[in-house]
């Protein structure tokens, strides 16, 4: 009779910290996209530099370090933009949508839209990201754009 107490209570709360994990999902791309929203006096965001530990999975990441460190000094390398809003430029970038939905425990799918420029309203850009549940919280483990349906792969066949 305790057991299958303890397996109610843990049937019950499953959901629960489903639906908290999902919410953190959420909060980490709402976080993200918002660093983009500023006027054009502040820093932009550089999700390549320094913040790349905190916005993408350590296996994405190591890809992406590579890519730049087997490129030759001079070249532009294959990842040649910023994967967060696909884009080279941006001025004003604002959020239009976000959808997360899980995968399993540890993975969820995050559906991104937004316009890359405040006055230009077919600046209109989709990306998917996967997202990763880690030890530090929530990292972009892959993205897929219109042009390059994973940057995961695109990353492994490059040069």
């Amino acid at each position: 009779m305790r057991n299958s107490l303890r397996i109610v209570a843990l049937l019950l709360l499953t959901p629960i910290a489903h639906a908290q994990d999902l919410s953190a999902a959420r909060t980490f791309v709402q976080q993200l996209y918002s660093s983009y929203a500023h006027p054009a006096s502040q820093a932009d965001p550089d999700p390549t530099g320094k913040l790349a530990p905190s916005i993408f999975s350590p296996s994405l990441l190591q890809l992406i370090r590579h890519d730049r460190a087997r490129t030759p000094r001079g070249d532009a390398p294959a990842l040649d933009g910023d994967p967060i809003c696909d884009c080279q430029d941006f001025q004003g970038l604002r959020l239009i949508s976000l959808a997360v939905t899980p995968v399993d425990a540890t993975h969820a799918s995050a559906s991104v839209a937004f316009q890359v420029f405040a006055d230009d309203p077919k600046s209109v850009r989709s990306l998917r990201l996967s997202l990763v549940r880690t030890p530090q919280g929530w990292r972009i483990d892959d993205i897929a754009s219109a042009d390059i349906p994973s940057l995961r792969k695109f990353l492994q066949h490059s040069h």
